[in-house]
């Protein structure tokens, strides 16, 4: 018979519980599970579930994300999201894997609208997914989900306002990595020339996914926080171009690498935050702190400081040594 474990019982029961009610006056009613009522209501009190070190494996988090994440559609053609939840957290579940990421991922994608525009969940600031046995498969899966989409005009949109992202701990590999990377953007219109950075995302955890990682994760996140030329039409009185202007990510605060052994990987970060190599010509630099060290560690090697031209400073907390030792911590 089917084995049950007591951690996908509990998240189905939270699931249950918290199940979006439709209200009086059900007319128009979709069929389907993700069809409701224009009356149809999530938990309006629950903004934080708490999973962490749960046993929940990846039926417990499906139910989950039916339940509290997926978005309902109305009669009329648009989707009811639920608008209280603002962190989910369910680190250190082990069993969750590929299935579990894969679930998230499927509730959080954008839902397209019967007049041709998109409607995203705005409310879930933070996911954590620490040490939660996903690999490159559910990493990319919630990479895809939230990459940025473009409307009619080649305008460039991150669909969530996801603050924190933290998969420390799993077995993302190289492509899972570079996947997240590219959550970051930058995406150009190519009508008007204009770079669009992820203006959401301040803290992204990648740290010890020890399996795989290589210097392409460092070229693929040195990639998206170079700073990037815009076009500008514009000229002085003389018929000269104006100064060169660069566009930035200014959202990104912390982006943790702990227990990567990199080769030439804190080089290529540093180069590209460094407005000296950055290809700004010394006027731009992210001002983002990544960490390749532990911090606490008696052997981690000091902080070095960066300004740019405009005073925004970032900093590179380095190790003493080639690598990073392999130490877990809790999130």
């Amino acid at each position: 018979g089917a084995s049950f474990k007591r951690g996908d019982l509990i998240a189905e029961a939270v699931a249950l519980a918290l199940w979006p009610l439709q209200q009086s006056g059900g007319e128009g009613l979709q069929g389907g599970i993700s069809g409701t009522s224009k009356t149809c209501v999530f938990a309006s009190s629950i903004s934080e579930i708490d999973g962490h070190g749960s046993d929940i494996g990846a039926a417990g988090c499906r139910a989950l994300a039916e339940g509290v994440l997926t978005p309902r559609k109305t009669a009329d053609g648009l989707w009811i999201f639920n608008t209280c939840l603002r962190g989910l957290a369910l680190g250190e579940n082990p069993r969750l894997g590929d299935a579990g990421a894969s679930a998230l991922a499927a509730a959080l994608r954008p839902r397209l609208c019967c007049n041709g525009t998109s409607m995203f969940n705005t409310s879930l600031t933070v996911l954590d997914l620490s040490s939660c046995g996903i690999g490159p498969e559910g990493a990319t899966a919630i990479a895809d989900a939230l990459s940025m989409v473009a409307n009619d005009r080649g305008d460039w949109r991150f669909p969530s306002n996801l603050r924190a992202l933290r998969l420390s701990g799993n077995r993302i590999e190289s492509k899972g990595a570079r996947a997240i990377a590219g959550l970051l953007g930058p995406k150009e219109n190519k009508k008007t020339g204009k770079w669009t950075f992820n203006p959401s995302l301040a803290v992204i955890d990648i740290s010890d996914n020890f399996s795989g990682m290589n210097d392409l994760v460092a070229e693929a996140f040195a990639k998206a926080l170079q700073p990037r030329e815009i076009k500008s039409l514009k000229h002085n009185r003389d018929g000269e171009d104006v100064k060169q202007e660069y566009s930035t990510n200014v959202a990104l605060l912390e982006l943790h690498l702990c227990g990567h052994a990199f080769r030439n990987g804190v080089k290529t970060i540093h180069d590209a935050l460094d407005p000296k190599y950055n290809g700004s010509d010394g006027e731009a630099g992210a001002s983002v702190r990544v960490i390749f060290e532990h911090p606490g560690r008696d052997h981690a090697g000091e902080a070095k400081p960066v300004v740019d031209s405009e005073g925004h400073g970032y900093e590179l907390i380095l190790p003493m040594t080639t690598g990073c030792a392999a130490e877990r911590r809790a999130l």
